[in-house]
This record gives structure tokens, sequence and C-alpha cells, in this order.
């Protein structure tokens, strides 16, 4: 059998969740599919080694918000065009400011990047989604081929069929993950005080997964918000870890019996090892996440966000003006339910991954015979 060339365009560049990503993609390849190779290439790098890529039997795009309204802000159209019947689009995601209905179904696509995605739909192998916000967002587009599959990073093949938390009984060590926009440092704080009281005896820290200073992936304003913020760790006692630029640091939460915060892949990957987690959603992709799971929703941000217009709500989220009030309550209801129900939540949303892992192989496998309908395919 001839080998496969796989090429996976990834948007790893600091962001420890997309090194996940790139890392549990090329990990699932592997083991569903038989003699491949596969060469990891940035986004960035699409046209400096597009000569490269067009000699690929298959071009994989996976994770990251790949549905963007505008692709054109995120990678040149004009050379993935090229490449439509190489394409498969793998678990990718939209990104909503929110979870309001009215924000997903207006989610409006540039006409390029609607034909682009329903190119791939109809001739190339396929648009999967990591969530079903995103498949409405395609739905509505009329785009072929849309399979709900989950996001690549949700799969560690070692706990895949596991149904039972790993996590401690007893909660002896917590970890807090950093919001992505610096108006919510303040609610970590309040949350780092409310654990503290919680769970007097636990050890808790804190995890920073796109760095704590300033580079070319982080403006000075974010970086000096960042440490202002470590200021008060410190003033807590609280020990930090900076896990950017790879996907090796979220070992860290491999001995944690709580995690708690606002990075949606800390809350993925505690759930790929059975682990007790809870995400304070930002936006809509942690909304997405949870609501595919079968998991409470935790804002960050007032519903009242949900009725405005776009840039209205872009302004009153990134200063801040919006927050919900009552974050910590709802936390603390949630890890109520989670002690009185032996954790039941996580033990359902276990189950769920695994049906949506089922899901992924079957995508997968479209790589080695195309096939499949050409209407809307949830399972």
């Amino acid at each position: 059998m001839k080998e496969m060339k796989l090429i996976c365009l990834s948007g790893a560049y600091k962001n420890a969740g997309d090194f996940l990503i790139e890392m549990r993609t090329k990990r699932l390849l592997e083991h569903v599919l038989k003699n491949i190779s596969i060469t990891t290439i940035l986004r960035k790098d699409i046209v400096e080694r597009f000569a490269e890529i067009e000699k690929a039997d298959a071009v994989i795009y996976s994770g990251g918000p790949i549905y963007l309204q505008d692709l054109n802000t995120y990678m040149p159209l004009k050379y993935c065009k090229q490449l439509v019947e190489k394409t498969m689009i793998l678990g990718g995601g939209w990104w909503g400011d929110n979870a309001g209905s009215e924000s997903n179904y207006e989610y409006q696509f540039t006409e390029e990047s609607k034909m682009f995605f329903a190119a791939v739909g109809k001739y190339g192998y396929g648009c999967s989604c990591r969530d079903l916000y995103t498949v409405r967002a395609l739905q509505k587009e009329q785009v072929q081929n849309v399979f709900m599959v989950g996001c690549p990073a949700w799969y560690d093949l070692k706990y895949i069929h596991e149904k039972v938390l790993a996590s401690g009984k007893i909660i002896k060590n917590i970890l807090i993950s950093d919001p992505a926009m610096d108006c919510n440092f303040s609610l970590s704080l309040m949350l780092i005080d409310y654990l503290k009281k919680r769970y007097p005896d636990a050890t808790i820290s804190y995890v920073f997964h796109r760095g704590t200073t300033t580079d070319e992936y982080t403006p000075y304003e974010m970086a000096a918000s960042i440490q202002n913020f470590i200021e008060e760790l410190e003033k807590r006692s609280i020990q930090y870890t900076d896990i950017s630029y790879c996907a090796d640091g979220f070992q860290i939460y491999d001995t944690c019996d709580l995690h708690v915060g606002f990075r949606v892949h800390a809350h993925i990957y505690n759930l790929s090892h059975r682990n007790r987690t809870v995400l304070i959603e930002e936006d809509g992709r942690g909304a997405g996440v949870n609501q595919a799971l079968g998991l409470p929703h935790i804002k960050a941000y007032n519903d009242e966000i949900s009725s405005m217009i776009p840039e209205l709500r872009a302004w009153r989220r990134n200063s801040g003006k919006i927050k919900n009030s009552h974050f910590l309550e709802e936390v603390a209801l949630y890890l109520d339910i989670l002690e009185c129900t032996h954790d039941q939540y996580l033990l359902n949303a276990f189950s769920l991954m695994e049906e949506y892992y089922f899901q992924m192989v079957k995508f997968i496998k479209r790589l080695e015979k195309r096939g499949g309908s050409n209407g809307i395919i949830l399972c």
C-alpha cells in the first residue's frame, strides 16, 4: 500500500492549548490510519511552503477557530482554495464572543469564506466541528458534509474508554488556569480567595497558558496586566507556572484533584484525563465544549451582552464593563452538586466524549476512501 502523505496545518504559535491540539491530532491520525507520514506546517507559512503542501495527499486543518467569519484574516484563502479537494477540517470551531442564540444564528461568513467551507464540504473530505454552535453556523449556510466530532484535544487514547473519575475524593491539589482576557483577572482573584476558604487544607497553584511576558504574540499592555496580577498572586503566596510554547506543560494537571479556571484547553485536558474540572466561560468557545458534553454553563460575562449589537458588545467585553456578578455563587453551587452526586455530571461527560470519539474515528477514515451523503451529518 502506498504511503499517504498528510500535511497538518497548525495554529500552534504560543498558546499551550494549540500545541495540545497539534499533538493529539497527530496521535489520532497515526492511531486510526495505516501507512501515513505526517508533516506539520504553521498556517502562517502556507505561502512559503506551498509547493510542499501541494504534493501532499491530504491537507488537514485542526484546532483553533478555523470557521472564522473572515478566514482571510487568519490565512491566505487565495492559496487554500487551490487545495480544496485535498482538504479536511478536523474538529474546527467558530469564534463567538458569547453563547447567546442571537450571536450564533447571526454569525455571518464573508462570501469568500462561505464559498471555501462549502467547497471543502462538497469536494474535499468534509467539515467537522468541535461543538454544536459551529454545526449551527455551517448548517444555516447549507454547507454539506458537516460532522460533529469534538476537538482532537478531547481525546487522550489512554483514557478514552475510562468512565470513572481519576481525581482524588479528597481535594488536596487545586490548579487555576488564567483568563484570556485581562479584564477577568479580578474574577481570578475572587476565585482564589473563595477556593482558599472552601478548601483551607488544599494547595492552590496558578497556571498561565499564554505566557507572562510581552513578545510578538502578547502585547505590552496585556503583559503589564499579567505582571500586576502576579504581584497579587505573590501577596497571597500562590505559586504559578507558565506552560506556553509547548504541550508538555499540561502534565502539571495530571495530579490535580480539581481544576477551576478560564482556559478551555485546561478544562479539556482535565476531562480527557478524567479529572474534576470546572470552566468559567469567557466566550462561545468554552460554552461550546460544555454544551456538547452536557456540563453547566458558568459565564464570566453577564447575559445582557447577548442582546447588544456586535460593536457595542465587543467594547463592553474588552473594557470589562459587563461581568457576571454571580459567578462565584454558580461555582459554589456546581461544586456542591458534584459532591452530593459523586461527580455525576462529569461521569456523563466522559461517556459522551467516548461517543464523540467514535464519530471522530469514522470521520478520519474518510481519508482512506471518499464517501458519505451530501446532507448535514451529526452522527
